[in-house]
């Protein structure tokens, strides 16, 4: 990550461009490979798991918001690739992938009741899954973030708590959010290659700056003006005229103006 940005939005016509928006859709295809995984070994590959649920494809900018403001970030991302050639990560169209994870290995620990005849998921290991669910996906929002050149926070009344139920300025509930913004306040930032270049090429200018020059002023109204006529005119005349020196000559033809 190079730059974080805290954005407000107050016009809701942002919305309309969702529909510009195109996203690695990875919901059928990755189902059905997590649950290959998940069923395949007792240990299950937290970076597999990751390599599975998120995109592939680089983004330029991660989109930090509440599940509430998804229409409003797939707008401000369908803008900005648009217009603005730009891709955007909006983290909250793979939570549910997370959820999949989830589902798949409670699956796996289902106790059933005899009497009841019926299945029951297991309160601590569903508490013990979703542990590990939520730091894969702690983890992978952190590593996207560092991937991504620029964080955008939106910030609206559905992610910053506002008014009375504010404690101090800038709060939320949702611990996504608290844990995307906190990560960039902490992770190292990148420059990018190009500026990294552009650093590197101003140095080089500079290194081979060349000495100021000293400028000095010229007084030219003590001497008179020749110009390419007056030089020609003075090679006849002095062609013509024995008697008299050259810079005579020169000086008959252009006399000084007093």
């Amino acid at each position: 990550m190079y730059r974080a940005f805290n954005v407000k939005l107050d016009d809701p016509n942002w919305q309309k461009f969702a529909t510009n928006y195109n996203y690695d859709d990875l919901s059928d295809s990755s189902r059905e490979i997590l649950k290959k995984v998940v069923n395949s070994s007792q240990k299950i590959s937290a970076d597999k798991i990751k390599e599975i649920l998120m995109p592939r494809n680089p983004y330029d900018i991660f989109i930090s918001h509440s599940h509430k403001d998804l229409n409003l970030a797939k707008g401000l991302a369908g803008y900005l690739q648009k217009y603005c050639k730009v891709s955007c990560f909006i983290d909250s169209l793979y939570w549910g992938n997370i959820d999949d994870l989830q589902n798949e290995v409670n699956e796996l620990h289902l106790t059933y009741d005899d009497t009841t005849r019926r299945s029951y998921y297991d309160y601590e290991k569903t508490l013990q899954v979703a542990k590990h669910a939520n730091m894969i996906l702690a983890s992978a929002l952190t590593e996207m973030i560092y991937c991504c050149e620029c964080v955008f926070f939106l910030n609206t009344d559905n992610s910053v708590i506002r008014g009375t139920e504010a404690i101090s300025k800038n709060e939320t509930y949702s611990p996504w959010i608290y844990h995307e913004v906190f990560t960039t306040s902490i992770i190292h930032r990148r420059k990018t290659d190009r500026r990294a270049a552009l650093e590197e090429q101003q140095i080089r200018d500079n290194a081979i700056k060349p000495l100021s020059q000293f400028i000095y002023n010229l007084d030219l109204t003590g001497m008179t003006i020749l110009n390419d006529d007056d030089i020609i005119h003075w090679r006849s005349a002095v062609k013509y005229d024995y008697n008299n020196n050259p810079l005579d000559v020169l000086y008959n033809l252009n006399p000084e103006l007093n």
